[in-house]
């Protein structure tokens, strides 16, 4: 089987397939399947190689809609881990058959504090993540650099901006 092509974002940055071999498996995750659920044990970024899959949020409260917030479609190219302080703060299913790479977050992590484009990496996964968290909590932001309190990503308050 050809690997796939992953593309991260727009550019071509098969540097960072590489950069993430060594702490990094292959995970099949077949359609309609939990990959992580909120309240787990954040213990790995995922890297998506093909298929797709929906982060989301059960709500304590129920919309027009249902009970049940979308926070971001996952396509390949994506990067993603959604936690805070180590623990999912969301649930990811897959909506049809995937192939992912669970990349270690601790060798990871670790990793990109010797590697500046790793790390460049890193704040971005959670810049972006913060991002649509935000928006999920209905609140405008036009930046990245927010400090979130935990009472934030549990209820419906939005954080005030430094």
């Amino acid at each position: 089987m050809d690997e796939p092509e992953v593309v991260i974002g727009q550019a071509d940055n098969s540097w960072l397939l590489h950069a993430l071999a060594p702490f990094a498996t292959r995970r099949a995750i077949a359609a309609q399947t939990e990959l992580f659920a909120n309240g787990e044990p954040a213990r790995s970024y995922y890297l998506v190689l093909s298929g797709k899959l929906i982060v989301h949020r059960k709500l304590a409260y129920t919309t027009a809609t249902g009970s049940t917030s979308v926070v971001r479609l996952v396509t390949p190219g994506d990067l993603f881990i959604f936690d805070t302080d180590g623990v999912h703060i969301a649930n990811c299913d897959a909506i049809v058959d995937s192939l992912l790479l669970r990349v270690d977050r601790r060798s990871f992590e670790q990793q990109a504090t010797l590697d500046p484009l790793l790390m460049g990496v890193r704040n971005a996964v959670h810049a972006g993540e913060l991002e649509f968290i935000l928006q999920g909590l209905g609140c405008q932001s036009g930046s990245s650099r927010h400090q979130v309190p935990k009472r934030a990503l549990a209820g419906s308050n939005c954080p005030s901006s430094p």
